[in-house]
């Protein structure tokens, strides 16, 4: 009986375009900022509101963090936030100027002929860069998405996958994994709930953890194991390998297989080893 790829590549694996609590992902690049998101600062929902009135488009949310953006400054507006009001018509205090400007039919070409080309008007712009920390990092990766896709396939649970599961990541190289295995041992559960510790516990930098973010997660809901049924003395025994969805409201199974002919994952026990177990539970 020949597995082939099947050990080693994950051919089940998905979890659901949504937050940790089951809340439905916030499209980053949609310009509806009816939104709230816990956790952001002021600063930051202000950024990120103002990035969605742009005609910028992101590719996946991390990019939100360093992103440097440039904005049109209102013309109608002081430095001191305040309107101003020279030359506003609604100013009665504000004497009206009169030009030899041609009337509007003239600079339509109803008067005399001008060879000069109307002005192009200029919009003054000022770049911004995001304020968003590390930790609301953590707050934008769970509520806001870019892609339309309900279901996110193939991802890697960093605190979970073993050292040569990490090491498929672009950028991992065994002595990377190994650091990462050992790092996590000693997080709290707070704490990896988002990748970000990843770059909190500096084994990543920015750079790298933006070119993995679409292939790693920190949840999983595919879960694959062995079923093992045997008898003794005669030494009958029966494999099954399973694997079940818990991603959905109920959990399903989606892969049943027979694999005795690959043989027992361990020894069977021995009579007098079964003989022996039975009589310890009893006299506990």
């Amino acid at each position: 009986l020949f597995l082939g790829a099947y050990p080693y590549v994950g051919l089940y694996s998905y979890e659901m375009n949504r937050s940790t609590n089951g809340m439905e992902r916030i499209r980053v690049n949609s310009r509806s900022t009816d939104w709230e998101a816990p956790g952001l600062s002021p600063e930051a929902i202000d950024f990120i509101h103002k990035f969605q009135a742009s005609d910028v488009l992101l590719d996946h949310p991390v990019e939100l963090f360093r992103l440097k953006l440039k904005v049109p400054v209102e013309p109608d507006e002081t430095t001191d936030g305040t309107e101003a009001s020279a030359g506003s018509s609604n100013d009665l205090s504000t004497p009206l100027l009169l030009t030899e400007e041609p009337l509007d039919e003239e600079r339509e070409g109803g008067g005399g002929e001008t060879d000069s080309e109307p002005a192009e008007e200029t919009v003054e712009e000022v770049e911004l860069e995001s304020p968003l920390t590390l930790d609301e990092l953590d707050v934008v990766l769970d509520r806001f998405t870019a892609s339309g896709e309900e279901r996110l396939h193939g991802r890697i649970n960093v605190n979970t996958a073993s050292p040569k599961v990490l090491m498929a990541l672009p950028g991992v190289d065994e002595a990377k994994a190994l650091e990462i295995v050992q790092a996590r041992e000693n997080l709290s559960i707070e704490l990896k709930r988002s990748p970000v510790w990843l770059v909190k516990e500096n084994l990543l930098d920015e750079a790298s953890f933006k070119r993995m973010i679409t292939r790693i997660t920190t949840r999983s809901f595919q879960y694959r194991f062995q079923v093992i049924g045997y008898a003794v003395p005669s030494g009958h025994h029966r494999v099954l390998e399973v694997v079940i969805d818990l991603a959905t409201p109920y959990p399903r199974v989606l892969y049943v297989r027979d694999i005795t002919k690959v043989g027992l994952p361990f020894p069977l026990p021995t009579e007098g080893q079964v003989t022996n177990e039975t009589q310890e539970n009893a006299e506990i």
